[in-house]
């Protein structure tokens, strides 16, 4: 056996023997396009925290930790979506700049949960998974509406075939997923009867006491 055919193996020992290995993969941004709708006629602050920005989703066998960066993803769609449903978006990325802000609300997307399966068999596909949260309140902080919507992208796992493959399979995985959250969202927004009986109450209100 050859050294360059022992290499391969090498690294997996050293893997397994050591600390373990971290694949962190390059996921695109899969940006989601939304039908024409009527808009909230409302100036909303969006908040795009940290925590949103970094989210990802892992899973880790055989001393091999896979890592699905979505916090990018996630905050650019949540602007698009924003945008395709509210008169006029402000972004936002901390609590304290919510207060400088001249705005009637304040959306705020949050993950409560991502994770990743790991298939035992090849021809099994793997799911990554993504609850959001969503929240909307009043300047004061009341809740107006919130949900949280579910969605999974799944794809093929490329179980024995390298990080390479495996991260294939997971942006594959994470492009349906965006497509099946933001679609969701977008749809449990705009039917939200909460959101435009607030959008009426302060339209039939003086601008001095909005």
């Amino acid at each position: 056996m050859t050294s360059r055919a022992l290499a391969p193996s090498l690294f997996a020992m050293i893997c397994l023997v050591s600390v373990g290995c971290t694949h962190v993969f390059e996921i695109p941004i899969t940006r989601v396009a939304y039908p024409s709708t009527e808009k909230f006629n409302l100036k909303v602050a969006l908040q795009l925290t940290e925590a949103l920005r970094t989210a990802r989703a892992q899973v880790s066998m055989a001393g091999e930790t896979d890592v699905v960066p979505l916090g990018e993803s996630l905050a650019v769609n949540s602007e698009l979506l924003a945008r395709a449903l509210f008169s006029e978006i402000v972004v936002v990325n901390a609590n304290g700049a919510i207060s400088g802000a001249n705005v009637e609300a304040v959306l705020t997307p949050e993950v409560t949960e991502a994770t990743r399966n790991h298939p035992l068999w090849k021809a099994e596909p793997q799911t990554t998974f993504v609850a959001l949260q969503w929240t909307l309140t009043d300047r004061g902080g009341r809740v107006i509406w919130v949900e949280t919507i579910e969605a999974e992208g799944k794809g093929p796992v490329g179980i024995g075939n390298g990080p390479s493959m495996r991260e294939r399979g997971a942006q594959l995985q994470a492009q349906r997923l965006t497509e099946q959250l933001f679609s969701k969202s977008f749809e449990a927004i705009r039917a939200s009867s909460q959101i435009r009986a607030f959008e009426h109450r302060l339209g039939s209100e003086p601008k001095a006491a909005r």
